[in-house]
């Protein structure tokens, strides 16, 4: 379909077959887009909703076996630093982050402090940047060249955004999803043009931790025969 600014334009990617007998597929996606903006998407199981303003993800898990179906679904987006990772802030409203040993979740969870603490700054400023409109998004005072982050945090749910201010193009990304996406990676790479702020159902590594009776693992578990699914919405909030 083609896309007009101000309008929504939806496609379907394929996400392959999803069962407890046989694993989980690849992903096959084609994108195709010409000097119209028309956008052509394969398959089926996970819609695109596109606007000017924002991009959401909405996905569906079926389970085609006999056995009860343990998932995760999770994304894995890079955010450009546009040359300069000191005038990026990252938000992430969340209270406890996973303990990591060798970059892998043990499944004990610790209340965020110091340079781990991404949650929003408090008193009258907003952030670092001075908000006179009370419903604007508050920052954390953290920058993305600050101090490198590869951790899982948790805490997140459908009424909670992670934010990205680039304050040189004066923009926020606003990251939400649906409530099972209680976690969220951070990974802030020193050496690379991006970063990543990642939606995630469960802790990275989630199936040895559930192997090892960890709770936190926050495994799916989907029952034979029965279809779930979710979302995850990036949007644009200008300054």
């Amino acid at each position: 379909s083609e896309i007009v600014v101000g309008e929504t334009a939806t496609a379907t990617l394929n996400t392959g077959s999803t069962s407890s007998s046989n694993g989980s597929a690849e992903p096959t996606v084609t994108w195709t887009s010409s000097e119209n903006n028309v956008v052509t998407v394969e398959g089926d199981g996970l819609t695109a909703t596109l606007t000017a303003e924002s991009l959401r993800l909405d996905y569906k898990v079926t389970n085609d076996g006999d056995e009860t179906l343990p998932y995760g679904f999770a994304i894995h987006p890079y955010f450009d630093k546009m040359g300069d990772p000191d005038s990026i802030t990252i938000t992430v409203p969340c209270d406890e982050l996973y303990e990591a040993e060798e970059m892998l979740p043990t499944g004990r969870l610790l209340p965020v402090e110091g340079d781990f603490d991404l949650r929003p700054a408090k008193g009258e400023k907003r952030g670092l940047f001075a908000r006179e409109d009370k419903n604007a998004p508050a920052y954390s005072s953290h920058t993305v060249g600050s101090f490198f982050l590869d951790h899982v945090y948790t805490g997140l749910d459908s009424s909670k955004r992670a934010l990205i201010h680039y304050e040189k193009l004066g923009l926020t990304l606003a990251l939400r999803a649906s409530d099972e996406f209680k976690n969220m990676v951070v990974y802030t790479p020193a050496n690379r043009p991006g970063f990543c702020l990642e939606n995630q159902t469960n802790a990275t590594d989630f199936l040895n931790l559930h192997a090892k009776g960890i709770p936190t693992a926050n495994i799916l578990e989907l029952p034979a025969g029965q279809t779930r699914g979710g979302f995850i919405e990036l949007t644009v909030i200008k300054d």
